[in-house]
């Protein structure tokens, strides 16, 4: 006789899941937000300009160099006309700081030790010197802050008050979605800590973890990077993956039976225009042609991740926001009573 084994899902009591106390976020936009925006934009928009003197940090230097170790030259030790600014850390440790108060002509002799985990493993841990010769020296120039820098960088205002306006708006929404992130995670979380969820099988953690790597390796295979490559370039294999994922597979799996029961208990559905929405949206984002999608996935599957999402809102949209400092006496209470 043949044996099926079955997994048996765990038995899942739902706790409260509605009005979790979650950290109140803060999404105002401050001057010194806008302020640093423009600034990082000025940088972006920098010109280089040749510069008479000595160079500085932050400076941009033309160089020859020529490496050698212990007199010999090695692959990879040379270049000429390279264009490098001092202190982005480019360059291995304490190449750069040597070129700081030189002027184009100067030869500097550089003494650097790779540092031990360095990629290429034949120069690791070893001294090389760099005999590097000073072309030039170019300091950054900002470019004013005005109207004309407005239309520059963004061709959709014409004055510089309209561009401080974008810029205040744009980070508004990024706030707005970084804190409602915020708020669904410590709401799931919540409604998750006050559920009561059985052993969870072994097999099923496996599972999850065969889910993640698949999706991960798939990630890459997207960008055209097959595992062998991956491994080779991260210096791992496919058990050191596993064993990372492993790490938070048993709390993902509560997490999807929780809001698998909490689906049942709200009898959310999912109808038929958000499924062909569903199959819309993942052929846009994998690139596939709506017919694969359809091959790919069964209603159930596409739906299974509609009402778990929408079991997510609602929690979400449920949740309390509280001050930080309250949530903090309140855990100083649920100790107490603990005890």
């Amino acid at each position: 006789t043949m044996k099926a084994t079955v997994t048996v899902e765990p038995e899942v009591k739902l706790g409260d899941y509605k009005g979790i106390e979650v950290p109140k976020q803060n999404t105002r936009v401050y001057q010194k937000d806008v302020d640093a925006e423009l600034d990082k934009r000025r940088e972006q928009n920098a010109e280089l300009v040749l510069k008479k003197g000595k160079s500085e940090k932050g400076d941009t230097v033309t160089i020859d160099y020529k490496g050698t170790i212990d007199g010999k030259e090695f692959e990879g030790g040379s270049a000429e006309n390279y264009s490098l600014e001092l202190g982005s850390g480019a360059f291995i440790p304490g190449f750069e700081d040597p070129l700081i108060g030189h002027e184009a002509g100067d030869d500097v002799d550089v003494v650097v030790t790779f540092p031990k985990d360095y990629g290429a493993k034949d120069l690791a841990g070893k001294e090389a010197h760099f005999a590097t010769k000073i072309h030039e020296v170019k300091s950054k120039q900002l470019p004013k802050l005005d109207d004309e820098f407005a239309k520059d960088v963004d061709d959709s205002v014409d004055t510089l008050d309209e561009l401080k306006d974008k810029i205040k708006k744009d980070l508004k929404a990024q706030k707005e979605e970084a804190a409602k992130d915020a708020i669904q995670e410590a709401a799931i979380e919540g409604a998750v800590k006050n559920a009561t969820v059985d052993e969870i099988p072994d097999a099923m953690i496996q599972e999850d973890v065969d889910t993640q790597l698949n999706q991960y390796l798939g990630n890459m295979q997207r960008q055209g990077i097959d595992p062998q490559t991956y491994y080779k370039l991260t210096n791992t294999n496919e058990q050191q993956l596993r064993s990372q994922f492993a790490k938070n597979a048993a709390e993902r799996v509560k997490t999807n039976l929780v809001l698998e029961a909490i689906v049942d208990a709200e009898d959310l559905k999912a109808t038929k225009d958000e499924i062909d929405k569903e199959i819309k949206d993942l052929s846009s984002e994998y690139n596939m042609d709506e017919k694969t999608v359809r091959n790919t996935l069964t209603d159930d599957m596409l739906s299974h991740d509609i009402t778990v999402r929408k079991a997510m809102d609602l929690i979400t949209d449920n949740a309390k926001q509280v001050a930080k400092a309250k949530l903090e006496t309140k855990d100083l209470d649920d100790n107490k009573e603990d005890k």
